[in-house]
């Protein structure tokens, strides 16, 4: 990777996007600033049906994924480590599964970044997200592993699903989740220790 780059950068209307079985590394280390995405469909109005399956993602300076304005995405079986921003970002999309996924060592610049961050904009509300049988361990963060954000000027989340997760080493008490939404679900995660 390098400054200011993007390994995948989606445009408007893009539709059935299949990545699989692919390595990413965002050489973060060598990046004096700026933006360094493994995957960015922030600027595609209507990205549609994407689905990321069994890859692995290392050493992101930014967000490593973010999932642009759309419907449909299932980020399965993936793992995230080294990462020096959020893992996943999803913004104002609805019908997004996240299953089985592995978050290793994320936040490592020791800021405000979630392993995953459910960020609200202000015309496309969030809904149907669900995180399932994912294991967020980061003996690094100290921020939530899970967060969902809401500016004032935001729609906040309709519905969101977290279960069946282990959350393990989470700096804030170990408590894993941040989260706003008009239907909340939290059932069957296990919540191991936090940092002190």
């Amino acid at each position: 990777g390098t400054n200011l780059s993007y390994m995948f950068r989606t445009v408007n209307s893009s539709t059935d996007i299949n990545i699989e079985n692919c390595g990413f590394d965002g050489n973060y280390a060598n990046q004096a600033s700026g933006s360094n995405m493994c995957f960015n469909g922030t600027a595609a109005n209507n990205l549609n049906r994407l689905r990321i399956t069994n890859c692995n993602f290392k050493n992101s300076r930014d967000y490593c994924v973010r999932l642009g304005i759309g419907r449909t995405h299932i980020v399965q079986g993936c793992v995230w480590t080294s990462s020096y921003g959020q893992c996943l970002c999803i913004i104002g999309s609805r019908n997004v599964s996240v299953i089985g996924c592995s978050f290793y060592d994320y936040n490592i610049a020791v800021g405000l970044n979630p392993a995953i961050q459910i960020q609200q904009d202000a015309t496309n509300q969030i809904d149907n997200v669900t995180i399932t049988g994912c294991t967020f361990r980061s003996q690094t963060s100290n921020e939530f592993a899970i967060e969902a954000t809401c500016a004032l000027t935001a729609l906040p989340a309709e519905s969101i699903t977290i279960s069946g997760n282990t959350f393990d080493g989470n700096a804030v008490g170990g408590s894993g989740v941040s989260l706003a939404a008009q239907r909340l679900s939290i059932t069957g995660n296990t919540f191991l220790s936090g940092i002190n």
